[in-house]
């Protein structure tokens, strides 16, 4: 297998939407270019329209990756940091990349429902409850390329006997997630959400 080369951009959101584009696939098997065209990847900002521009939201986004290293301390016992990925930086199969994604509301309004979706990047595998997010948020999870999501993704399997049921989606299935925060972003303050992947 190829490993995964790891660009980094940032976006800017401002009002309404915003999107940012992340994960665009570069070759025919599992080698990929995170750079500033993450392709399908979208954060965005819904708020109530501003009586004017200068009342309004305006949330800058910012995605960084890092990977994870494990080294031991003195005493032998393993001791977990995580690098900061710079432009060109390589990611080997087997390894666990975290990205994280910074909201500032740099605007004199509230941004009233901020949502943040990310893709999972093509070559990499969602690590099962590595999500997380600094402010209070419903987190649900694609498994169909984002067009619907849920708390607990599920799929259907068909037995032997032709009963059909539903299981939790395996991590491999998961294609997208979502922080839906409950509360409004408020004018200069910031929030984080970040989740970890295992680079296949």
């Amino acid at each position: 297998m190829k490993p995964l080369r790891i660009m980094q951009g940032s976006a800017v959101a401002v009002l309404i939407t915003a999107p940012i584009l992340f994960s665009t696939p570069v070759g025919a098997q599992l080698t990929q270019q995170v750079s500033q065209q993450f392709s399908q990847a979208i954060a965005q900002t819904l708020a109530a329209k501003p009586t004017s521009e200068a009342a309004a939201p305006k949330v800058t986004l910012t995605l960084s990756a890092a990977k994870q290293v494990i080294k031991s301390d003195r005493q032998g016992q393993p001791v977990t940091t995580w690098q900061p990925l710079g432009n060109q930086a390589v990611a080997k199969p087997g390894e666990t990349l975290r990205f994280q994604l910074l909201g500032k509301n740099e605007g004199k309004a509230p941004a009233k429902t901020m949502v943040l979706t990310q893709p999972i990047p093509q070559g990499t595998q969602y690590l099962l409850n590595s999500a997380t997010s600094s402010q209070p948020a419903d987190l649900t999870y694609s498994i169909d390329g984002g067009k619907q999501f849920t708390a607990q993704p599920k799929v259907k399997e068909t037995l032997p006997n032709g009963k059909t049921i539903e299981k939790p989606a395996p991590a491999s299935a998961y294609t997208h997630i979502k922080w839906q925060l409950k509360h409004a972003l408020p004018a200069l303050a910031q929030t984080q959400v970040s989740y970890q992947v295992t680079v296949r």
